[in-house]
């Protein structure tokens, strides 16, 4: 499983995580990243600087591929 959220225990006080099945492509990352309540900070919020998305998207692609390629060294990530 793939938890995606704010980290740290503000995603558990608030509830705002997203869980998918691994493993999972860009799109499905992408679409939740959108459904999280912290979406609008990541994407320009107030005229802020927006997170570059796709780079985020890649950097949870390449991690669940990693922990994919260790699933046996790996209990938690």
């Amino acid at each position: 499983m793939l938890t995606i959220g704010e980290g740290g225990i503000l995603s558990e006080l608030r509830g705002d995580t997203v869980t998918l099945c691994m493993p999972c492509n860009k799109y499905e990352i992408k679409v939740a990243l959108i459904k999280l309540r912290i979406w609008p900070l990541l994407n320009c919020y107030r005229n802020k600087k927006a997170v570059n998305i796709a780079k985020l998207v890649l950097a949870i692609f390449v991690l669940q591929r990693y922990a994919i390629d260790n699933k046996d060294r790996i209990i938690e990530l």
